[in-house]
């Protein structure tokens, strides 16, 4: 009996998903809001349930295993006529589409017809439930549905075609996915005491406009608002080439707001953010295929790659917005890149252009920095794993520029170099060496202390860990990577010293963190110079939704003769999940730079001492 209940219960349930509910007078036993008062009015209008010779339902009494298998037969029959009766229809209209000469309004007038067909049919991809309650039922009633004449077999057959059908449905997806993410960021600057601050980043604040050019003031007179939206379109298909697209609307690029996505803007304000630009981040075609009887991963257009810090990593000069595309770290160019297997070593090679992929307003996308910009670039890499500790990243890059820098006459950088990683249960060590020649066409004009390298260990402790390492960039190495900082000093070279860092989780919601480097000078003409960076750092989940962060950054460089420059910032952040695709985000920077004409930075119209700060609010939502 509580068998022959249950399966009713799910037939009635069965039945309100898949069938539409429409206002219908119920049996008059079952009083006006009883919990299954409009699954009954639905089954009776459409004859799935019909009741007693007198009109009753009599809702208390168990129904019979020949009342569930009548019930059964007719909800089968209702849910394969209505199948039937969508695909015949949508087959139909779309027959007269494919070979209509009608007018183009009666084309619109059946497509019109055949899309709101097919929203129908996509609202029968929730039956896969109640098909495989019907299954359920067949089988377990098989005799009694038998013994009303019902052809079980059939009803059998029909229902496990019922089954592909909606799976079939269920499996449907739109020819293109769009997905993306719009910003909205406020940036107000100050100065203090009548200076400007400056960011870690290098960009000012406090910056006055129109009337007040040049004077320092107050965050509602350096008032920037940017916005954003990407929206990334991705093909759907399962065979053949897969592609995807992301189109970017929006002034962050315009008029300085953030200038170029490589650029540091070194001394600039975020004054004159723009009215709004529009350009593709990528546009890229994938697929598979080969050559010589080998096979490969092909990708053409405008697409991102990255290797290693020290080699071919964009820099994030963004701190005050995050955003992935943004953050990711990869260079972009309009090219093709192949990527080939051999077991599990992997062999990658590309070549494109770099420079003069504009957005409508002219702002170049993405110009790498290695001395000179880079217009044109090719590479290799392999990637040999080491049994099954790491790997040893081996890669050769071709930077071509159109612009000639002086003395000697260069337009071209050859960086290449070797990254090793392994990983000994909680240790992780790595080491890595990369040297760059500049060249003028074939001839090579600088290649001595042109050399990067590093060593590192880090420790996993689950709940703490630590790092120490040892790193050595001489004075003529250059390359389009991001291998550090002290203070706005980005990629520093002519520098060596030792690093460390370590972090603790005080609780599940509690952690803290800091990071030190000490270096000197590595020529003749630095060997004497200090340059000391400590980064401390709290970060406190308060709950599911609120987050806060605090941090203080102190770099000193300790310089013969004169007075040593200072740099410090305190950062205060706070976080808010709005949504699971939503997040607010408000930070706080407060800058003092004291003694900046000692070290040279050229920062434009330089001051001695930069104290102000600025403060951010970021709304991201995802779609």
């Amino acid at each position: 009996m509580k068998s022959t209940l249950k399966y009713a219960l799910i037939l009635a349930l069965g039945a309100t998903l898949a069938l539409p509910a429409v206002a219908q007078d119920n049996f008059p036993d079952t009083p006006d809001g009883h919990w299954a008062s409009e699954a009954l009015s639905n089954l009776k209008r459409e004859g799935v349930l019909v009741g007693y010779p007198d009109g009753l339902y009599r809702g208390p009494r168990p129904m019979s295993r020949y009342e569930v298998a009548v019930a059964l037969n007719a909800l089968w029959m209702k849910m394969k006529g209505a199948m039937d009766g969508m695909d015949a229809q949508m087959k139909a209209l779309q027959e007269k589409i494919d070979g209509s000469m009608a007018s183009p309004d009666d084309l619109k007038a059946l497509r019109d017809q055949l899309a709101a067909l097919q929203s129908q049919v996509d609202g029968m991809k929730g039956w896969g439930d109640a098909v495989k309650t019907l299954q359920e039922g067949a089988a377990r009633f098989e005799k009694d549905l038998a013994a009303l004449g019902v052809d079980v077999d059939g009803m059998k057959k029909d229902l496990a075609d019922l089954t592909k059908r909606v799976e079939a449905l269920e499996k449907r997806k739109p020819a293109v996915d769009i997905h993306g993410d719009a910003n909205l960021l406020v940036l107000g600057g100050y100065g203090t005491d009548g200076s400007f601050g400056m960011t870690n980043t290098g960009r000012l604040t406090g910056v006055g406009r129109g009337s007040y050019a040049g004077q320092s003031v107050g965050a509602n007179r350096d008032l920037s608002i940017l916005h954003e939206a990407a929206f990334r379109f991705t093909g759907t298909n399962d065979e053949g080439p897969q592609w995807q697209a992301t189109l970017v609307a929006g002034n962050m690029l315009t008029g300085g707001a953030f200038g170029t996505q490589s650029s540091q803007n070194l001394g600039a304000g975020f004054s004159d953010t723009g009215s709004g630009d529009v350009y593709f981040q990528d546009f890229k075609v994938m697929f598979d295929t080969s050559l010589a009887g080998l096979p490969f991963n092909a990708t053409i257009g405008r697409q991102g790659y990255m290797i290693n810090k020290y080699l071919y990593k964009r820099t994030d000069y963004t701190e005050a917005f995050d955003n992935e595309r943004w953050d990711s770290g990869e260079w972009t160019m309009d090219g093709a890149l192949l990527k080939f297997s051999f077991g599990k070593t992997q062999l990658h090679a590309w070549a494109g252009r770099n420079s003069d992929r504009n957005s409508t307003n002219g702002t170049d996308l993405n110009p790498m920095m290695s001395g000179v910009m880079v217009d044109q670039s090719m590479g290799v890499r392999l990637n040999i794993p080491v049994g099954d500790m790491g790997s040893l990243d081996l890669a050769y890059l071709w930077l071509d520029s159109n612009t000639v820098l002086a003395a000697p006459a260069r337009n071209r950088t050859a960086v290449y170099g070797a990254d090793l990683n392994l990983k000994f249960s909680n240790f992780t060590v790595g080491v890595g060496y990369n040297k760059s020649d500049q060249m003028y066409n074939t001839d090579t004009q600088i290649d001595s202390d042109n050399a990067a390298w590093f060593a590192k260990a880090n420790y996993d402790g689950g709940n703490w860990g630590l790092y120490a390492g040892y790193e050595r960039v001489e004075e003529n190495y250059v390359a389009p990577g991001s291998w550090g900082r002290f203070g706005i000093w980005h990629n520093p070279n002519d520098v060596e010293g030792v690093m460390a860092g370590l972090w603790l989780n005080v609780s599940p919601q509690f952690k803290l963190s800091a990071k030190g480097k000490f270096y000197t000078g590595v020529s003749n003409a630095t060997e004497d110079n200090n340059y000391n960076s400590i980064i401390a750092q709290a970060d406190f989940q308060l709950n599911s939704n609120w987050s806060v962060m605090a941090s203080y950054e102190d770099v000193v460089f300790d310089l013969p003769v004169v007075a040593d420059p200072k740099q410090r910032w305190f950062t205060l952040g706070l976080g808010y999940n709005l949504s699971n695709n939503s997040m607010l985000k408000i930070r706080w920077q407060h800058s003092d730079l004291d003694n900046m004409n000692n070290f040279g930075f050229g920062i434009p119209g330089g001051q001695n001492r930069y104290r102000g700060g600025l403060i951010s609010t970021q709304l991201s939502i995802r779609f």
